[in-house]
């Protein structure tokens, strides 16, 4: 008989989490983008709890997916278990909307 038990991955204060990208600039009012986040050996990426501060720039989901609210800049803070990293975000072009560019698309 096999039997198997699943344990959620707590990242310990050794693992270091690495943020992907290193940095990000959303332009437009429907700028969005993915974070990876990880430990050496696995993509920790929905199991991380998200918080941006300010709050209001960016929302950003469960799974890591940002999403472009207000300009400005805003620091989007990646935790599991004593771990953490961070990522800083700057939004563009919600105001005045970038026009399409189907060279840069």
């Amino acid at each position: 008989m096999l039997c198997l038990s699943l344990v959620p991955l707590v990242a310990r204060a050794q693992d270091a989490l690495t943020i992907t990208p290193g940095r990000l600039v959303l332009s437009g009012r429907d700028a969005g983008a993915q974070l990876v986040v990880s430990t050496k050996d696995s993509d920790v990426t929905q199991q991380v709890q998200y918080d941006a501060l300010p709050n209001e720039i960016v929302a950003i989901d469960k799974t890591g997916y940002v999403t472009a609210l207000k300009e400005g800049k805003t620091t989007v803070k990646a935790t599991l278990g004593n771990a953490s990293t961070s990522i800083e975000i700057t939004v563009t072009n919600i105001v005045e909307d970038v026009p399409v560019n189907f060279k840069n698309e």
